[in-house]
Order: C-alpha cells, then sequence, then structure tokens
C-alpha cells in the first residue's frame, strides 16, 4: 500500500511511528504474492501510518476497503470494529492517544497457507513456494516483498533475503 496506493486518498507522507503489532508474510495472496497480515503470536513489528483524506471513521474504512478490493468482513477499525488479535482495542486506542488520532483503520486478513486460514507457513514452506513460481510469478511476488517498508523485518523475511537474496 506504501509504494502502490492506488485510490488510497491521503494527506501528507507516511510516517515510521506506527503501532507495534504482529506482523508476518504469513498470506499467499492473488497474483500469487506473499503479502503481510497481523496475527497473534506473531513478532511485533513498528508500522507506518498515514492520515486518511476522509473526516468520518467509516468513509476511510469504505476507501480501504475499496483500495485492497475486499469486504467489510476484511476491514478493521478502532473505535467500532476492531477485528484481530485479542488487545488490540488496548493497542490501538493507547497509540491514537499518543498522536492525537480519534481512530485507526486497517485490513484485516488473516494468515493463509494453501487454502487454510489461520495457518502461517515454515520457512521451508514460504521459500519453496517462492522458488517453484515462474519467472513472471517470481517478479510479482518479489516485487511485493522487496517494496515492503525496510523497517518490517521479519523472521521470514530475513529468510527470504538469506536463501533467495531478495533484499
Amino acid at each position: 500500500m506504501i509504494w502502490n496506493p492506488r485510490n488510497l486518498k491521503v494527506i501528507g507522507p507516511w510516517h515510521d511511528d506506527g503501532p507495534m503489532l504482529p506482523i508476518e508474510f504469513a498470506r499467499q495472496s492473488s497474483g500469487q504474492r506473499v503479502t503481510l497480515v497481523i496475527a497473534a503470536g506473531l513478532p511485533l513489528q513498528r508500522t507506518l501510518w498515514i492520515k486518511s483524506a476522509f473526516n468520518v471513521l467509516l468513509d476511510a474504512a469504505n476507501n480501504l476497503k475499496e483500495r485492497e478490493g475486499t469486504s467489510d468482513k476484511w476491514i478493521a477499525f478502532w473505535p467500532g470494529n476492531a477485528k484481530g488479535y485479542v488487545g488490540i482495542d488496548d493497542v490501538m486506542s493507547r497509540w491514537c492517544g499518543t498522536h492525537g488520532l480519534d481512530g485507526v483503520v486497517w485490513t484485516a486478513l488473516p494468515p493463509k497457507w494453501g487454502n487454510e486460514e489461520g495457518v502461517i507457513p515454515t520457512p521451508e514452506q514460504l521459500v519453496g513456494y517462492l522458488t517453484g513460481l515462474s519467472k513472471e510469478e517470481k517478479e510479482r511476488a518479489m516485487e511485493y516483498i522487496v517494496n515492503a517498508p525496510k523497517q518490517i523485518d521479519t523472521p521470514l523475511r530475513r529468510e527470504i533475503r538469506a536463501r533467495l537474496g531478495w533484499a
């Protein structure tokens, strides 16, 4: 989203002091990409954030839903509908309070490996999957991983760097 905002309507630059959230490259998504998700038990990562051009939380959520090409089911927001791991309400409440924000929206897709939701791949599964892609598919997958914010330094990303050289 940071390097490819498409139709996301925002104001100003991205900030690198977002809330600490449990994030990993743990979802097989469309286009053979492996995307970042928030899920309990994953290593905490400092996220990035940007202000929405919308003043109404539900409008910002709808804009994110359109940008992601997903349904209401996979868009979360605080206050109100903080889907995801236990404790996210408290994290978002404290973080918004320290940044003078009234609310926050985010994509709440779960981990998914193969066709099983909730499954986080092992390093062997992830690297095996990526090496088995066609040249074009591999380029799409690499684009997402390489362009993800550098501060997102997860165990699986380090494994991809070490084994595949994607930096």
